[in-house]
This record gives structure tokens, C-alpha cells and sequence, in this order.
């Protein structure tokens, strides 16, 4: 009458990650050329990450009616992490004082940055819910009461960065990149001025770093279900009906302090680079991480009195990063299962009402002060729902099925918060105003059973979507209007040149086709037995239309997806070899005209191949 499942797990995954990337690039009207417009980074990653989890479930027969249970869960994540970053700044000189060509560009530098991060980082997950089942006769009842908390701590780190300023008064002969192989971009130049990048005392500090950030999630639900079984004339029906409560809140608290001491690079900076480095110019193991890690005895939280704290720049993104935010879903739902003779009928409808209270900070920088920013918004949403399946006979079934669905914005996107760079002519902006995702989605399939362990099936799917979230950037004057930027002061915003939101883009659609096929091998000869082969392949076409009337595919849809898989499992042996193709995919937007060539981001097709044997005994 009573159960205990009890679990843990732990995990030591080290990772050495080699990377080089660039934030902008644009093309030139005089060429055609694209080229690379805004900077170019080197980083180098080493990380360590760890996790720790339990389990414990507890089951009770409390009577032959009534069976309750209780789930705990408790999971302990922390990602230790160094970076190394070698950044070539400001490289939109080349449009004014140097050249593009076909496969590259070539410039007076202007600034370089040498910079290391080390952090570790702490994330844990607590979940408890307590429910149960009980049956009476026809009644069958379902209810839930959980708690969840979760919580990212990102205190024990610190930021440095050395800058080498002004190359070109001292250095002035021209360098630049050759990206005739654009994923390994190749520094070419002046020897002079390649020697100056890759000298440690060429950099002083431009500021050190202190970070003190918490994010805690919080989320109390409960949820009551009830089906009754019932014969309608000759037709067997179960009635369903429910309710759900979902109280959600998000706490967002940053510090950031800055640190402006009179600094060189050569003190902290051991002359060696990263060694087996992937990449095409030579990676600085400097700023050191075990030198620089010495300065956080000198500046930190107790030391803020120091002439050498910014306090106007730790003030305000300490500040304009917060917010809070309390999510509160009522949802409930009716629905029916009809089994008539060759025809299974689920039909039901559910609504959704969503309130969503949202706190930002207003920061006036020069005045040291922040204002409290509040937004509330509500919606409704009616869902309905109806599936369909008919046995044509006992190896053929065809299926269809409608449904209307909801996706909330997440709170990261809709988060009344401004963050800018360094230079503070970019922005990253929250966007109140923001509508969830609403779809429209039909399907129909038809599924074929040769034998018992085989099946061949085929499926169509139409997606109609409405206000899908993309990420978009602007020039500031172009920012459309269904983005608030009333409640922000010209004070924090009247130097911004390009923003960075979150937009709902008016339709979009996807249709697609399935395939599948599942075949135990040993059904088409006895010489196989104990072989199973499986494939399936999805095809898509997809396209959303933007504000400024652009077609772009839909955010993160591949047009091609497939796998396939080879197995053997037989007496003690189970052998698996398996491959996942996945195509290219729309990843980032960049907002232009829709007559110009605009440079939108696609992460790329890619295939893995897995592996596995396991013998039991």
C-alpha cells in the first residue's frame, strides 16, 4: 500500500570552447560587397560544469478508491566558467578611412580590448506536488496541489577589461581581416601594428568589473479534474471538466559596480597564448584569470567609498536591468470522448484568462535616482479542440484533428527593462506591450500496421499563427509604435541610435508533411530477426510577414528534419546506430527596407551521428 521511488544523479562535464564572431556587418553600395561593420571578437572558453539532483516519490493506497502520491525533486547546477576575449573595436572606420573588398577590409586601427571573465554560477530547482486519484462508481476525480522555486545566482565572478586606445595616432598603418574563408576570419596587415595588438603593455584598464545578480522564479499552481463515464443511446461517452490556478512570479536583481583604477595589462598578463587554438590569429592567454581574480579584495561591495568606483555607472545598470514580474493563470476546460462503432470523437473547448503585473526601474543617471516603471496587462483566450480517428480496419486508421493554441511571451522579452552597451548608442528594450502567440492548427494523418511491430504513415499539417514574437532590431526613429517607449526619459534614451525588441509580427504560416516508417526487419526474413529499422522525415514551408512587409521563413523552422536508425536487439545484445539531420533556420532578424539586401542570421544544417551497444547479463 505504499511506495518509495528514491534517485540521484550527478554529472562533471568540463568543455573547451574555441569561437570567433562578429556583431554587425553591412553591405557596401559602391560593391556589393558584404563586409564585416561594427567589431570582431576571439574567445577562448574553458568551463566546468556540475550538477547534483535527487528524486523521492512517494506512492499511497490510502483504499481501494483513493491512491495519493507526493514529488519532491531537488537539482544543484553550477557552470564554473573562464573567458578570454580579444576584441577588435569600432571597425566602421573602414567606411570612412579604409577599404572593402571582395574578401576583406583593411583599416587604421582604433581600439582593441583584452578581456576576461571569470564566474561561477549557480542555479537550483525545488519542486514539491502533492495529488491524488479517486474513483467512485462512474466518477473519476484528479487533483494537484505543487510548489516550484527556482534560483540563478551569479555573485562569485568578476569582469575585466584592458583596452588599447587611439592605435592609429601611434600605429598608423593599415590592418584588416581576409574572410575569403568567413568562418575563420584572417588578421592581415602591418606588421608593426599586428606586433602593438599582441604586446600586454599596450593595454590599460578600462574598467573592473563586479557583479551581484539574482533571478528567482517562483510558482504555486493547483489543479482539480473530474470525468464521469457515461452511455449516450448505444454510445459510450466520457464527459470531462477541469480547473487550473497558476500563480507565477519572476524577480530580476542585478548590481553591477565598476572600478576605474589606474591599471596595466603587463601586470596582469603572463606572455603565452592559447595552445591547439582552432582559430586563424593567435589567442592571448591574457588578462590572466588567477591575477586578476587577486583584485577582488580591493574592489567589491565594502569598497564602493574608493575614488576609483564609478558611481553613476554602477548605479544605473544596476538599476534599469530590474524587474519583477507576477503571471496569474485561471484555466478551465470541458470536453468529450464519443466511441462510437469505427469512430473515436474527442471534442472540448478550454479558456485561458492571463493577468500579468509588471515592475521596471526608470534610472536618471546623473541624478543618481531610479522611478518605479509598472505596466499591467490582461487577455482571454477560447481554445477549442477536436480529434478525430476512424478504423478503416483493423491494420488502417486515419486520423484528424483541430486545434487552437496559446504561447505567452516569455518574461525576459516582455520585462519592462533597458539595458545599453558600453558606448550606450545601443539598446536592449523589453517590450510591454507585448500579445501572446495564438494558433490556428489542423492535421490530418493516415497510419498503416503490416505487422505488429511495423507501421507506414503519412501526415499533412497547416499551422495559421498570429502575433508570432520575433527579435528585431531598429534605427531608433523607425522603432514601430507597438513598442512603449513613452516611460523611458530622453535622459537614458536620447543617445540610442539602434534598438534592440521584441515584436509581434501580424501572420505567419507553416505547412508541412510527414512521413514515417517503422519495420521490424525479421518479419521480411527470418535471417534478420532481432533487426529493426526506422525513418521519418518532415518537410515544412513556412513564412512570416514583418511590420514593414518582408517575408522572412518563420523564426527557428527548419524546412528539412529527418532521422533515421538501425537497431539489433536480441538476447543479451541491444546495438543502435543512429543519424538526425536537421536544415538551416532562420536564428536573428535585422530590420531594413524590404526592397534593400539585408543580412539576417541563419544558424546552419547540420547532422549528428550517435552510436550505442549494451549487453545485459
Amino acid at each position: 500500500k505504499f511506495g518509495v521511488a528514491l534517485s540521484v544523479n550527478y554529472q562533471d562535464l568540463r568543455i573547451e570552447a574555441h569561437n570567433n564572431e562578429t556583431g554587425e556587418a553591412a553591405f557596401d553600395d559602391a560593391t556589393g560587397f558584404g563586409y564585416m561593420n561594427d567589431d570582431y571578437e576571439q574567445r577562448w572558453y574553458g568551463l566546468n560544469r556540475k550538477r547534483l539532483g535527487f528524486v523521492a516519490n512517494f506512492d499511497w493506497r490510502m483504499s481501494e478508491s483513493t491512491d495519493l502520491y507526493l514529488r519532491t525533486l531537488l537539482n544543484n547546477y553550477e557552470d564554473d566558467e573562464v573567458r578570454n576575449k580579444l576584441e577588435f573595436r569600432d571597425l566602421d572606420d573602414v567606411e570612412k578611412k579604409g577599404t572593402i573588398s571582395q574578401f576583406g577590409i583593411s583599416l587604421p586601427l582604433n581600439e582593441v580590448d583584452a578581456e576576461v571573465r571569470v564566474r561561477k554560477e549557480t542555479r537550483q530547482i525545488q519542486t514539491v506536488a502533492l495529488g491524488g486519484k479517486s474513483v467512485f462508481n462512474a466518477w473519476t476525480f484528479d487533483y494537484e496541489v505543487s510548489y516550484a522555486y527556482a534560483e540563478e545566482d551569479d555573485s562569485d565572478n568578476h569582469d575585466v577589461t584592458f583596452r588599447f586606445k587611439d592605435i592609429q595616432d601611434n600605429f598608423p598603418g593599415l590592418v584588416g581581416f581576409n574572410t575569403k574563408n568567413p568562418a575563420k576570419p584572417n588578421l592581415v596587415g602591418d606588421s608593426t601594428v599586428i606586433s602593438a595588438i599582441y604586446n600586454p603593455n599596450n593595454y590599460d584598464l578600462d574598467a573592473f568589473e563586479r557583479g551581484y545578480t539574482v533571478n528567482e522564479d517562483t510558482e504555486y499552481a493547483a489543479r482539480f479534474d473530474v470525468a464521469y463515464d457515461s452511455i449516450l443511446g448505444n454510445t459510450p461517452v466520457t464527459w470531462k471538466g477541469g480547473l487550473k490556478l497558476r500563480d507565477r512570479e519572476k524577480i530580476r536583481d542585478e548590481d553591477i559596480l565598476y572600478f576605474k583604477p589606474d591599471l596595466n595589462l603587463g601586470n596582469y598578463a603572463t606572455n603565452s597564448f592559447h595552445g591547439n587554438w582552432r582559430m586563424n590569429n593567435p589567442m592571448p592567454t591574457w588578462p590572466s584569470p588567477g591575477l586578476t581574480t587577486s583584485l577582488r579584495s580591493l574592489y567589491n561591495k565594502s569598497t564602493t567609498s574608493d575614488p576609483d568606483f564609478d558611481a553613476k555607472g554602477s548605479f544605473f545598470d544596476s538599476q534599469i536591468a530590474d524587474y519583477n514580474i507576477n503571471e496569474k493563470v485561471l484555466a478551465g476546460y470541458g470536453m468529450g470522448t464519443f466511441e462510437f462503432d469505427k469512430l473515436t470523437l474527442i471534442a472540448g473547448v478550454r479558456v485561458e484568462k492571463t493577468d500579468v503585473d509588471m515592475e521596471g526601474r526608470i534610472v536618471t543617471e546623473d541624478e543618481l535616482t531610479a522611478a518605479v516603471r509598472k505596466v499591467s496587462n490582461d487577455y482571454t483566450n477560447v481554445l477549442p479542440s477536436i480529434n478525430a480517428k476512424y478504423e478503416f480496419t483493423d491494420r488502417l486508421i486515419g486520423r484528424a484533428a483541430y486545434y487552437g493554441a496559446v504561447v505567452r511571451p516569455s518574461f525576459g522579452d516582455m520585462a519592462p527593462f533597458v539595458e545599453l552597451n558600453d558606448d550606450q548608442d545601443e539598446a536592449v528594450v523589453g517590450n510591454t506591450n507585448l500579445d501572446p502567440y495564438t494558433a490556428d492548427n489542423f492535421d490530418l494523418g493516415l497510419e498503416f500496421y503490416p505487422t505488429d511491430l511495423s507501421v507506414i504513415s503519412f501526415g499533412i499539417f497547416y499551422k495559421n499563427i498570429k502575433d508570432a514574437i520575433f527579435e528585431n532590431t531598429f534605427d531608433i526613429a523607425d522603432v514601430p509604435g507597438s513598442v512603449d517607449l513613452s516611460g523611458i526619459p530622453t535622459a537614458i534614451i536620447g543617445g540610442v541610435e539602434e534598438v534592440t525588441t521584441f515584436i509581434n509580427v501580424d501572420e505567419s504560416e507553416i505547412l508541412g508533411v510527414e512521413f514515417n516508417y517503422v519495420q521490424d526487419l525479421g518479419d521480411l526474413s527470418e535471417m534478420l530477426d532481432g533487426f529493426l529499422f526506422s525513418g521519418n522525415l518532415t518537410l515544412s514551408d513556412s513564412e512570416s510577414t514583418l511590420p514593414n512587409g518582408r517575408t522572412v521563413p518563420f523564426l527557428r523552422q527548419s524546412d528539412t528534419i529527418w532521422n533515421i536508425a538501425l537497431g539489433y536487439d536480441k538476447g543479451p545484445w541491444d546495438l543502435r546506430i543512429s543519424a538526425n539531420y536537421r536544415g538551416e533556420y532562420l536564428d536573428e532578424l535585422l530590420d531594413t527596407d524590404p526592397d534593400e539586401r539585408v543580412l539576417d542570421r541563419y544558424t546552419d544544417n547540420r547532422m549528428l551521428v550517435e552510436a550505442s551497444a549494451k549487453y545485459k547479463w
